[in-house]
């Protein structure tokens, strides 16, 4: 070989060494760029994905603290007597047993002229809380001092009928600390200084005093974002008006040169909006200062690459021509060495979304990724307090899960476990929810305590919509606390509700008993009162005076059988007799009684029979006769003089031995709107109070 053509090789060989190198270090650095990118969207999209579930979370457990205590209010005003009502003292006395009760620490009533009557006393400062006592028509929830930094809720609600004197009350509240109200529901920042929770006022006020995580030096959030600029497809009007609307939302935006992403919901019953906040722009950094560093060591292990295959190429230029199997080794060399960039690239991507997952994953106690059509899982974060998979672990997803099943979880819970962890039960799921959860007890060193799993799909960039769901995130979570306090609850108004039963069945005992002890002097009154009437001498006045003595006894022996029948009925001892009676005697003493009062008050009253009606049936004539009285009795009663009362009867189909009646009555009296009909039959209910005054 001449020396012109030595000279061409070699220059080749460099050539091409530079431009190895050149590819190798510039395709790293586009790589490793790539990379971060990839990175921070697949960042972003987990926070989208774990934001509305958080916020969602926290919300539901801020509601359900306010519907307990609004609850409780309910259950304790109920349970006030007229005894608590005698005086002060008493009214004092109640609140006091409220607050060892149901730990009411500051439960007050309210009067129609605004005094506030709390356990220590009269108070005259009811401006200064924010509901109108003189409009409130159901549960309202307000802010106390909300300007300043030891904010209270309060909690109102009407109240009716009730009154200490002549002081009618119109309203009841109760004064809660924030801390207390917010229990349960983690509003404390994340120690990685990340994640922020917190609730505020559809004006922006903060109730834990607290403004984008302490970074705002405002002391409003709509004050706040409207310094910060917006990302495409995000607006501070589009905010503000969510807030004052009381709309959920999300926003991403940029404060002082830090990104943040914010997640909005409202709060039932309330005009709070529960926020979570990720600082987008510490997790940015973060991530690009680990991306750069990977990209400037895989630069120089590019460049020492580099050096190695232009070594390679000048060994292969020299034995090209003697060994043909080198160039079949070089080939295969660089192949590997493609492979291992590809591979080292992937797991640089892989090792950076699973730091991301495990710091918006601090409130599971493990998470993992799974692939459900495979049946894989891949733990991203390790629960530490029990043997199991260590991070960035592979496993069969079925046969782990069905062995901690059956290991850790409580034998009354693992059917229903084992079956909402079947894939085909997860994907259904799914389609219905975005996040799917499920609660249960399990044991670990002999402790037992409460747990819930959740799962969310994930989606791909290249996943086509209505695509089967394979790929699912799924955490574990401690909800043991939340768990014990709402059975705590739910324990505590049994207890109320059975010693309220209690109280109710002593009642009727009582009314069952007296009328009883009532009943057998009147039955002697009236049977003495017979005897005299039937002597010969008797003076006319002395006749007159006996008579009326009957009718009035005859009245209140009436007056305590409906006790004692009222008594029965509370009880479940009302008994509905079936034996022959006589239909047609039943109806002509009927007609006797209110063809009299009508008489007396001046009505005209008509009886008319349509058809064939039997002299006899079977059934309860007693109950019937008392039936007819006590609605004909009533028509008369609401009537005014000149009126008419009917009384129509005619029999029904018959059909197995049996017969129908219908009665119609019918009056010209005041009657009733068809809005009241619904409340016909509740007891002692009457549509217009004040027409008993006029009609008796």
């Amino acid at each position: 070989m001449d020396t012109g053509h030595k000279n061409t090789i070699a220059r080749v060989a460099v050539i091409g060494a530079v431009i190895v190198a050149a590819i190798l270090v510039l395709g790293t650095m586009w790589m490793g760029r790539s990379a971060q990118k990839d990175t921070l969207e697949a960042a972003r999209s987990v926070s989208l994905l774990y934001l509305d579930e958080l916020a969602g979370r926290r919300e539901q457990v801020v509601a359900d603290n306010l519907n307990d205590s609004i609850n409780t209010m309910k259950i304790a005003v109920d349970m006030l007597t007229d005894e608590d009502l005698q005086d002060l003292e008493h009214l004092q006395a109640y609140q006091l047993q409220m607050r060892k009760l149901f730990n009411l620490e500051r439960f007050a009533f309210v009067d129609k002229d605004g005094t506030v009557y709390t356990s220590q006393g009269i108070r005259h400062d009811i401006d200064q809380y924010g509901f109108d006592y003189r409009t409130i028509s159901g549960p309202e929830i307000s802010v106390l001092n909300e300007s300043g930094t030891d904010k209270k809720a309060i909690i109102a609600m009407p109240v009716e009928g009730l009154a200490l004197g002549d002081k009618k009350f119109v309203a009841c509240f109760e004064q809660i600390d924030m801390p207390v109200l917010l229990q349960g529901a983690s509003m404390s920042s994340q120690s990685s200084g990340t994640t922020f929770s917190n609730i505020y006022t559809q004006n922006g006020v903060a109730l834990s005093n607290t403004v984008l995580g302490g970074l705002a030096v405002e002391d409003n959030l709509l004050e706040a974002l409207a310094r910060a600029e917006y990302e495409e497809g995000y607006s501070y009007e589009q905010v503000a008006a969510d807030f004052h609307e009381g709309n959920r939302g999300l926003a991403s935006f940029t404060y002082d040169g830090i990104q943040e992403t914010l997640a909005y919901t409202p709060i039932q019953g309330t005009n709070w909006l529960l926020t979570y906040l990720v600082r987008e722009g510490v997790i940015s950094e973060r991530i690009g200062s680990v991306s750069d560093n990977i990209i400037r060591r895989s630069v120089l292990q590019s460049l020492l690459t580099a050096l190695v295959l232009a070594a390679m190429f000048a060994y292969i230029i020299r034995q090209a021509r003697k060994n043909t199997e080198a160039r079949v080794k070089h080939q295969e060399l660089e192949e590997k060495l493609a492979l291992q960039e590809e591979l080292l690239a992937q797991k640089t991507e892989q090792e950076q979304q699973e730091k991301m997952i495990a710091a918006l994953a601090s409130d599971y106690r493990s998470v993992y990724y799974l692939e459900l059509d495979k049946n894989r899982g891949v733990c991203y974060q390790a629960r530490h307090d029990l043997q199991g998979f260590k991070e960035g672990e592979s496993f069969p997803y079925l046969e782990a899960v069905t062995a901690y099943c059956n290991k850790y979880i409580m034998e009354p819970y693992r059917e229903n476990f084992l079956r909402f962890i079947q894939p085909d039960s997860i994907r259904e799921a799914l389609k219905e929810s975005q996040v799917i959860s499920h609660r249960y007890m399990i044991s670990v060193d002999g402790k037992e305590s409460y747990e819930a799993v959740r799962f969310a799909a994930v989606h791909l960039p290249d996943e086509a919509e209505g695509q089967e769901v394979n790929y699912v995130g799924a955490g574990f979570a401690d909800v043991d606390q939340e768990t014990r306090r709402e059975i705590e609850r739910r324990e505590t108004l049994s207890k109320a509700l059975a010693d309220a039963e209690q109280a109710s069945k002593a009642k009727t005992v009582f009314l069952s008993n007296m009328s009883h002890e009532i009943r057998t002097p009147m039955n002697a009154i009236i049977g003495l009162n017979n005897i005299a009437l039937n002597e010969p001498d008797l003076s006319d006045k002395t006749r007159e005076y006996l008579t009326k003595i009957g009718d009035s006894a005859q009245h209140l022996l009436g007056i305590i059988n409906d006790i004692l029948d009222m008594s029965r009925i509370e009880s479940g001892r009302m008994v509905i007799k079936n034996e022959e009676f006589s239909f047609a005697k039943n109806l002509e003493q009927v007609n006797t009684i209110i063809s009299g009062q009508c008489r007396d008050k001046g009505l005209n009253y008509d009886c008319t029979l349509k058809g064939k009606i039997d002299d006899y049936y079977f059934g309860d004539g007693v109950k019937l006769k008392q039936v007819m009285i006590n609605i004909l009795g009533n028509a008369v009663k609401f009537t005014p003089e000149g009126g008419k009362v009917t009384l129509a009867i005619e029999e029904g189909p018959r059909y197995d031995g049996k017969a129908t009646v219908r009665m119609i009555i019918k009056d010209t009296g005041i009657g009733m709107s068809k809005d009241y009909l619904p409340h016909l039959f509740d007891a002692f209910s009457q549509e217009d109070s004040s027409s008993t005054s006029k009609y008796g």
